[in-house]
């Protein structure tokens, strides 16, 4: 099969494998998760190399003692799909932050009898019940008010 991109086309998709590159590898910190996502770098390392093919030498570049193509830190600094990815990585902070908070309510708030006796559907009905202050708060002020009851950091002092 062969695909054809146009110069622009193809910058997209620079962008997209650069989002997708974000999710799988930003936060990885072992050689396990990096060799978990190993065959995706090898697609995205064929699909960099034709950057000079496609007049994109401004966001990719080969580095000759490592053998691998990069994109340019310009590129990954001020690259418009960055806006994607922090308003991505914002929204999850939130959104898993009051989903754990209130799953954390409905724990301490339902005896572990009743809870082994509902379904998966009324569990999650009740934690969405339990969003809603959360979600008010946090749209509010943010993590203003946000403590934690043993603060470690307290400690210290």
């Amino acid at each position: 099969m062969k695909i054809n991109f146009t110069k622009k086309e193809y910058r997209l998709l620079l962008d997209m494998i650069a989002i997708a590159g974000w999710v799988l590898d930003a936060h990885s910190v072992g050689k396990e998760e990096l060799a978990a996502t190993a065959h995706y770098e090898v697609l995205r390392q064929k699909i960099m190399s034709y950057a000079r093919e496609m007049d994109c030498e401004d966001r990719i570049f080969f580095d000759d003692e490592l053998q691998t193509y990069f994109e340019s830190r310009d590129s990954e600094m001020n690259g418009e799909y960055m806006s994607f990815v922090k308003a991505f990585e914002e929204n999850s902070f939130w959104d898993e932050l009051i989903q754990r908070m209130a799953a954390r309510d409905f724990l301490v708030q339902t005896p572990e009898s009743i809870a082994k006796t509902m379904s998966n559907e009324d569990v999650l009905l009740n934690i969405e019940e339990l969003k809603g202050p959360y979600e008010d708060e946090f749209s509010e002020r943010g993590i203003e008010n946000l403590m934690l009851v043993n603060n470690p950091a307290s400690k210290l002092h």
